[in-house]
């Protein structure tokens, strides 16, 4: 029986490329085979399921989220298979908005699916299944910097250095970078859904181009387009920059807040706290800002609505009902 590494060379890899281990940073060992899908799902299922809905949104570690899409991908592992799993849990130790939420991320799952199958191939088209006409970008020298890591907004940076190195982002990283490309950089969003494509292990096309023409304003008519604040997500979800070091060594000598955000600081501050003159490669392509009256705004409206935080950051007042197998929570 041949080896790995005989195979990726017959199939034209180079011998550096077969040596090539996955970045010492990555939390999880991706290894094919249904047998390695279940060990996984086993290993969440006591690690990480009870607290799924707190820490999905996360960046770092290896359970905050199931992780299970790579060998769904592939089909090592179905989604039913994931579905009957959790709900052996929830027989066992009752159902939770925590149980509940990962379900429900199947369902979306299949959603795409569905939404492929009905609109076809204008998920590729430039105007999307909504045949929506707008003016986009195809700079190559600026989609080169976000496809590197090299924006120069750290927080947009980790998360692209991550996925190429490793290939995996995690869900909110996702929707933060397909912002970015789409509503800031104003590029066509197709170049981000074929990078994704290219890195992605666990990229399948529905999810893949479906997400991306959401993202970009194009799924449907009349829906919503999430234009994510770089600043504000990232002073949201990596207060203390651990995240932004991890995949960004260049700014690990600043503190949290311009770790997030090198541009407030001087040329020779910057350099003082160890930021090489080469980081960004020419300016940052654009300065996310999170001002303090669009802070005392967002906190004047989450009171006024009395509405407390939950763990993932979200007010409360954006709570909707969803349906369990057997419950139902008014949920954000």
């Amino acid at each position: 029986v041949a080896s790995t590494d005989d195979v990726l060379r017959r199939l034209g890899f180079s011998s550096d490329e077969v040596k090539q281990a996955i970045d010492p940073r990555c939390a999880n060992t991706y290894e094919g085979g249904e047998a390695s899908g279940m060990e996984r799902l086993e290993k969440f299922v006591k690690a990480g399921l009870a607290t799924y809905k707190q820490t999905r949104d996360g960046f770092l570690g290896s359970d905050f989220s199931s992780k299970m899409s790579p060998w769904m991908a592939v089909g090592c592992v179905s989604p039913r298979t994931v579905y009957w799993r959790v709900a052996r849990y929830e027989d066992q130790h009752g159902e939770t908005l925590d149980t509940y939420w990962l379900t429900f991320e199947l369902k979306w799952r299949d959603f795409f699916r569905f939404f492929s199958v009905k609109h076809g191939r204008s998920i590729f088209f430039i105007t999307g299944p909504a045949k929506k006409s707008m003016t986009w970008s195809t700079k190559a020298d600026v989609f080169e910097r976000w496809r590197l890591g090299e924006t120069g907004v750290p927080f947009v940076d980790a998360n692209m250095r991550e996925l190429r190195l490793t290939g995996f982002m995690s869900n909110r990283g996702r929707q933060c970078v397909a912002s970015f490309l789409t509503q800031d950089l104003k590029l066509d969003w197709r170049l981000g859904a074929q990078w994704f494509e290219h890195t992605l292990l666990d990229h399948d096309v529905a999810s893949n181009y479906g997400n991306w023409a959401f993202a970009a304003g194009v799924g449907m008519r009349g829906q919503r387009i999430n234009k994510f604040n770089m600043a504000k997500q990232a002073e949201q979800y990596d207060a203390e920059a651990e995240y932004i070091k991890t995949w960004v060594p260049e700014v690990a000598g600043l503190p949290p807040k311009y770790a997030r955000a090198p541009w407030e600081l001087s040329d020779e501050r910057r350099l003082h706290a160890g930021v090489p003159e080469a980081y960004p490669a020419g300016r940052p392509v654009i300065k996310p800002g999170y001002s303090e009256g669009a802070r005392q705004r967002n906190n004047e409206r989450v009171q006024s609505e009395g509405a407390k935080v939950t763990a993932a950051g979200f007010p409360m007042a954006k709570r909707r009902w969803h349906r369990g197998r057997n419950s139902a929570y008014l949920a954000s």
